[in-house]
């Protein structure tokens, strides 16, 4: 995999990188990269623009991470902010916590908005949302298990099947492997945003005035695979820092190496940075974890 990202970083933290280690990508959703997934413009309800990334620096995807896995903390005069990873992670997550899944559960969530939906339930347990379809036939149901979706579900975790649909004033409800458990397990955390490369630019425009803000990237469920959400925590903390740093970009591999259930298009959909408009806060209401878009 590779990336781009801020060429002026400072040397004595690409030092820092190679120090840490480079975090390691394994299984068959991220193969060695042979093709790259192009820029192209949004022409969807809610979408915006992005810059090309022709001209951008490359840099090896180790390089890319400095800091690794580990959770890390930065003082800065105006805001704490809080580097930390996978369910652990959400568990320790203070302030304002953004629950980062890129791949894919909170891409999903912003197709859903975007095609309409009000608002997205978020669920640790499958069994919950079907009970709720069952009282409530209106509601959508999106989720999988093991990356697979769910008997009884309407669509699995797929932003491409998303794209097109119209979701207009419908409640999605939304039971993920790791995205949705990040959320629930941040009990911790005085203020919940979900966080994905899609809505990162609102997402930084919305945390703005926060003083403490835990980037949480979960990952996947085997716990040591969740490079772009790594990525996304980046972005997100360089918007923070008033750093202006350039759009990330990842490579893919050919469609061929992607199984059924996780086919590439939905990882072209989800690198499609800044895309969006609006940040994805969540709410209580009536026991419920409860996302809703502010545009921002």
């Amino acid at each position: 995999m590779q990336l781009r990202d801020d060429p002026r970083r400072a040397s004595d933290r690409r030092r820092g990188a190679r120090d840490a280690g480079s975090v390691h990508r394994r299984g068959i959703l991220r193969p060695r990269v042979h093709a790259h997934a192009r820029d192209r413009p949004a022409h969807r309800r809610g979408a915006a623009r992005r810059q090309g990334h022709d001209a951008r620096h490359r840099r090896s995807f180790d390089r890319a991470l400095p800091y690794g896995t580990q959770a890390l903390h930065y003082d800065r005069p105006l805001v704490h902010i809080r580097r930390l990873s996978l369910v652990e992670g959400a568990r320790e997550a203070t302030g304002t916590a953004v629950i980062i899944d890129v791949f894919r559960a909170f891409t999903t969530a912003a197709f859903c908005v975007a095609a309409g939906a009000r608002d997205v339930v978020l669920l640790a347990d499958h069994e919950q949302a079907l009970a709720m379809k069952a009282a409530d036939p209106t509601l959508f149901l999106t989720g999988e298990i093991g990356g697979k979706p769910i008997l009884g579900f309407d669509l699995g975790n797929s932003p491409s099947k998303i794209d097109g649909l119209r979701l207009d004033g419908r409640r999605v409800v939304q039971r993920t492997s790791s995205g949705t458990q990040g959320v629930v397990a941040a009990a911790g955390a005085t203020e919940i945003v979900l966080g994905s490369l899609v809505i990162a630019a609102a997402t930084g425009r919305y945390l703005r005035g926060r003083n403490e803000v835990s980037l949480v990237a979960m990952g996947t469920r085997d716990g040591d695979d969740h490079g772009e959400d790594e990525i996304c925590a980046a972005y997100l903390e360089q918007l923070l820092l008033d750093a202006a740093p350039p759009q990330p970009g990842i490579s893919l591999a050919p469609a061929e190496q992607w199984p059924d259930w996780f086919p590439r298009r939905d990882a072209e959909l989800a690198l499609e940075v800044d895309r969006f408009d609006f940040a994805l806060p969540v709410v209580r209401e009536d026991g419920l974890l409860i996302a809703r878009p502010v545009f921002a």
